[in-house]
């Protein structure tokens, strides 16, 4: 028979493990709100991702990314990447391409990370400067300010959600550009 400070803990550690907040989860729909630039106005579009169907590549275990761009999620396409999320990293794969990482929550303060997301325009070096909260719909998560000397632009990553750019786009505003958003 276990005893009572035993059963606490194993309550508490399944509490912990239920709670957890996983990027790469194929219960969760992901939307992204785009502005597309004209001379005189500003459009908007969203794109909703979501990520299912488990792929084996070189030995790891990926979710296919998949599209849906109407507002009712009927039509879903192979967006032509592959995620998987291992140790609190999260790894973004090109259909024929190498794997990047796009997201390391290991950090600590004044740690630097190496991005390496295919989707962006390089490899970038970025430091956790920062670390403060925001409100989500189900309560307050860690914001993190990551920055490079060489850039102006910071990266922000909220934990379990991601880059503020949009799940799959860490470090692509931090290049800027000359039009557009995420």
């Amino acid at each position: 028979m276990m005893k009572k400070p035993s059963l606490i803990f194993l309550f508490l550690a399944s509490m912990l493990f239920t709670g957890a907040q996983e990027i790469v989860d194929n219960q969760k729909l992901w939307s992204i709100l785009t502005g597309h630039c004209f001379p005189d106005y500003t459009t908007y579009t969203t794109s909703f991702y979501r990520f299912d169907q488990d792929t084996i590549i070189d030995g790891n275990l990926y979710q296919q990314v998949f599209i849906s761009e109407d507002e009712f999620h009927e039509e879903w396409f192979f967006y032509g990447y592959f995620i998987r999320e291992e140790n609190q990293k999260v790894y973004l794969r090109e259909y024929f391409g190498e794997e990047g990482l796009i997201y390391d929550f290991n950090l600590q303060l004044g740690d630097t990370v190496f991005v390496n997301n295919p989707r962006a325009v390089s490899e970038v070096a970025l430091v956790l400067s920062e670390i403060d909260s925001v409100e989500t719909f189900d309560g307050f998560r860690e914001r993190w300010k990551l920055t490079n000397e060489e850039f102006m632009i910071p990266e922000y990553w909220i934990e379990g959600i991601g880059s503020m750019g949009g799940v799959l786009n860490s470090t692509i505003d931090i290049f800027g550009g000359l039009c557009g958003t995420y």
